[in-house]
């Protein structure tokens, strides 16, 4: 049968979609590569799960990433239960401006659940990880401090935390610094998954890119951190 204009439109649209980067470990929760997002509103995570995603403002921007204004841009990835004994976060980051608090990614509010973050003061350009464990916050650190993230280039950013042995170990471009303990029995909290500001949408945004975002429900050793930094690198010139 002869294509109709109609079809052959289609076709090309389809053609000229950006192509898919799923990954369907069950214990992957969330994964957005904004690298490789389109234009659009409303979008699906590339994950097992397939959730939807709203943007607020955050725009492509075709330099790896996705641009924050540091003032009301974000993406909210909705309800997602992190109900596992063990959590693991990754993300690359760009950051226009130094010393400035930011948290890239926070979950739940009210109440907030986790939120992984650079933090003001003295710390202002170090990695660090605010979490509810059985109802209570805290704050956990590398006991090392690890390289200033500072403005200008991109960085691989990652922390592990395992529930029942306590250990949270940070990792900044797949080299690794152990951090404080904290064992407990759940994570706990509620809310919507945001990126780009804390969970409670009120404070500390991202002023930069964000490249892509991963939230795992177990735990990632040293050797598995430091080959997605190696795996992604390279489409960040890093």
């Amino acid at each position: 049968m002869r294509p109709t204009l109609e079809r052959v439109r289609c076709q090309q649209n389809l053609m000229e979609r950006v192509k898919p980067t799923w990954d369907l470990d069950p214990d992957l929760k969330l994964y957005v590569p904004f690298y490789n997002m389109g234009q659009g509103d409303i979008f699906l995570s590339q994950d097992a799960y397939g959730r939807t995603l709203t943007r607020y403002g955050a725009t492509p921007t075709g330099r790896g990433g996705w641009s924050f204004d540091g003032v009301d841009d974000y993406v909210s990835a909705g309800v997602i239960s992190y109900s596992g004994g063990a959590l693991a976060i990754e993300l690359w980051i760009y950051r226009n401006t130094d010393s400035v608090r930011i948290l890239p990614i926070g979950a739940g509010y009210p109440p907030w659940q986790f939120n992984i973050g650079l933090y003001g003061g003295v710390a202002a350009n170090r990695v660090s990880l605010e979490i509810q464990i059985n109802s209570v916050y805290y704050h956990l650190t590398p006991n090392v401090a690890p390289p200033d993230i500072i403005s200008g280039r991109w960085w691989h950013l990652a922390v592990s935390h395992d529930l029942s042995s306590g250990a949270s170990v940070f990792y900044v471009n797949g080299i690794a610094y152990p951090g404080t303990t904290q064992a407990g029995s759940a994570y706990t909290g509620g809310g919507a998954t945001i990126i780009g500001t804390n969970a409670d949408l009120n404070t500390a945004w991202v002023n930069g890119l964000i490249g892509e975002v991963c939230i795992y429900n177990r735990a990632l050793s040293a050797g598995d951190i430091w080959n997605s930094f190696q795996k992604t690198r390279g489409r960040y010139g890093v």
